[in-house]
């Protein structure tokens, strides 16, 4: 077949240039538009330095005032009789133009110049058949490189559109995840004017991340949008706007040692933790995160209200509140965006369950939506003043048996029996009252 089209005259995009006496075609390679214009420039350039004839060197003729005078008339002259040929001509198109109705055997009247319109020619030779095929091969391979603009155009907004369909597609896919999660989805109340059908849906569509015991100033705050921009993981985030990142940390201090709680201690581990074999563990921990944050606001607000009706030593800002425990011991809950362990300060268990402790009684206060005031923060100090009763009974009892073995008193021993820690659980689930909760301490000895 390619046998029979070369036959034929058919060689492909390569064009025939001549046959010699051998028999065998020559045929031209292909090249770039931009090459080919450059090629003909050139040879233009060489027949015009050809075709003008060498100029015998003239003397220096300097020209007199009166010279150049009559050069500057003689100008400005034919600069005016050039700009009444153009208002002439301008007159003509405009009346031909004009939408003024005429018979087709009326003459019309043209306006008449006051000078002679010139007029000239430009007398080109006929390319010849070389510089015919360099044109043919010019106008050829500008079409094809404007076709192959056209396709690259094409395959762009295919590529946009296939991206546009894989937003959509995750876009509905997360909505539906957050729904089966649990979460409150919520039309907006925003008057938007988006351009795509995407950010129109993405707009209109709320996340509701506080938890729905909550007052309404958080719940008003504490609403997300999908953030529809490309990712690099593919995946959709969330956009928490004025929401204040910031979380509730418990620290104890006794002179200069500083005892305070971990960083996210409440639910970043078993967020982390459930969500690792998730596809969309960005989104469900950015949502767990924002809700942590909500819910911590939440209650240090409501410890806010509380502390004002303790009759107890309180300091407490926008932020801060800090209780005077004893002579040496203070106790501060305040609201960080940074929750990690200062310069001078440690991590204690003691302030996480304190921490965890004072939250699970805020949501068990949630049950009693009349109560006016909550209790969350005064069985805390509750159990901290017990805490320190039972510590100072200890001492108390240690410093009896050191007595006892320093008159040689045999076998002087003490034992401290606690409330045990199922019991004090139930003062956070089930509001057990602390004078309910005893504890036992005795010391024995025998004689020399």
């Amino acid at each position: 077949m390619s046998v029979l089209l070369e036959n034929e005259g058919y060689h492909g995009d390569r064009d025939l240039v001549d046959i010699p006496e051998s028999g065998e075609p020559i045929y031209d390679d292909k090249v770039s538009s931009n090459s080919l214009l450059e090629e003909q420039l050139n040879e233009s350039k060489a027949v015009d330095n050809q075709s003008e004839p060498e100029e015998e060197p003239q003397a220096d003729e300097s020209l007199s005032v009166n010279d150049v005078l009559k050069l500057k008339q003689s100008v400005l002259t034919n600069l005016g009789d050039a700009q009444n040929e153009l208002a002439v001509a301008l007159d003509v198109v405009n009346l031909l133009l004009s939408n003024t109705p005429r018979h087709e055997n009326e003459e019309m009247q043209l306006p008449v110049p006051k000078h002679s319109i010139g007029a000239s020619a430009i007398d080109s030779a006929e390319p010849t058949p070389a510089q015919a095929l360099r044109k043919s091969k010019i106008a050829i391979t500008t079409k094809n490189e404007s076709l192959q603009s056209a396709a690259n155009i094409f395959d762009r907004a295919s590529e946009q559109t296939d991206q546009v369909n894989k937003q959509n597609l995750r876009f509905w896919e997360d909505c539906l995840l957050l729904r089966d999660r649990n979460w409150t989805l919520i039309p907006s109340n925003g008057k938007t004017d988006p351009a795509t059908d995407l950010e129109r849906s993405a707009k209109d569509i709320k996340v509701l991340y506080a938890v729905e015991e909550a007052s309404n100033e958080i719940k008003h705050e504490s609403i997300a949008s999908f953030d529809i921009k490309p990712s690099p993981s593919s995946s959709s985030t969330l956009n928490t706007g004025k929401r204040r990142s910031k979380r509730l940390k418990v620290s104890i201090r006794r002179g200069n040692s500083v005892e305070t709680s971990s960083a996210g201690c409440s639910s970043d581990a078993a967020t982390s933790a459930s969500a690792a074999g998730d596809g969309n563990e960005s989104l469900l921990r950015s949502l767990n995160d924002a809700q942590d944050a909500s819910f911590d606001e939440d209650l240090f607000a409501s410890l806010l209200t509380e502390s004002n009706h303790i009759p107890i030593v309180i300091t407490s800002s926008a932020e801060l509140i800090a209780i005077e425990l004893d002579t040496h011991t203070q106790l501060v809950l305040e609201l960080l965006s940074d929750c990690d362990p200062k310069e001078g300060e440690q991590q204690s268990k003691h302030c996480d369950i304190l921490l965890l402790g004072i939250k699970l009684l805020h949501l068990k206060n949630y049950e009693k939506k009349s109560a006016t005031t909550k209790q969350a923060l005064k069985q805390l100090l509750d159990l901290l003043h017990y805490d320190a009763f039972t510590k100072s009974i200890e001492s108390l009892l240690r410093r009896t048996t050191a007595l006892l073995s320093y008159m040689e008193v045999r076998e002087a021993d003490c034992c401290i029996q606690r409330t045990h820690a199922r019991e004090i659980l139930d003062i956070f689930v089930h509001h057990k009252s602390l004078q309910n909760i005893t504890s036992q301490g005795f010391v024995r000895y025998g004689k020399q």
